[in-house]
């Protein structure tokens, strides 16, 4: 059976720079609705501002996988999030704590607050990246 591609449009449609992000989830609950998936590429947008962002239905993800395609290379961090009640948003609770599960690139360790951005960054310059991802609830 294939996986399920999902091709959205950048600013910069050259395929010379541009590859594909395979993420494997791990612990996706069941119930989940969807999934939300926010791309940041600077320290200062990191948790506040992606500069893309998509939500994939549950019948689209196959085998807790899911392909984001033609996105452009350079340093970026992922945060994923578990979409519990189909509304196509990641619900907080007070402070801003994620009342949804969600995981992050390089799956950090935080204890106390947010992961950092240096802790969720990455190089992504190859036509094919594959990330794995903990879904944890907070």
């Amino acid at each position: 059976m294939s996986m399920p591609c999902f091709t959205f449009s950048n600013d910069s449609p050259t395929t010379d720079s541009m590859g594909q992000i395979q993420i494997n989830l791990e612990n996706l609950p069941e119930k989940s609705a969807g999934l939300i998936v926010f791309i940041y590429r600077s320290k200062e947008n990191f948790l506040k501002h992606p500069e893309e962002s998509f939500y994939i239905p549950k019948e689209a993800i196959n085998n807790n996988q899911v392909v984001l395609q033609n996105i452009r290379f350079g340093d970026l961090a992922l945060s994923v999030a578990a979409d519990m009640n189909g509304n196509k948003e990641l619900d907080t609770r007070i402070f801003g704590i994620p009342a949804e599960p969600v995981g992050f690139a390089g799956n950090p360790k935080s204890r106390f607050g947010p992961p950092k951005f240096s802790q969720c960054v990455f190089s992504f310059n190859e036509p094919l990246l594959n990330l794995s991802i903990n879904l944890i609830s907070i």
